[in-house]
């Protein structure tokens, strides 16, 4: 069954930015392009932001 997330729990996008650092090493494993990387990189750390700025409220 899914995780039940909640979009204004910080906790939730740090969930979704390990599963972002996952994929990126999963690509960087299989020596995908350096711009799939990059761009999971990007997602992962704006979902790390989105978390911090909810967290200050």
């Amino acid at each position: 069954m899914p995780r039940k997330t909640d979009s204004n729990e910080p906790a939730d996008w740090v969930f979704f930015a390990e599963a972002d650092l996952a994929a990126v090493q999963a690509l960087a494993e299989r020596e995908i392009s350096f711009h799939v990387c990059s761009a999971k990189l990007a997602e992962a750390l704006e979902k790390v932001l989105k978390a911090e700025l909810i967290r200050l409220g």
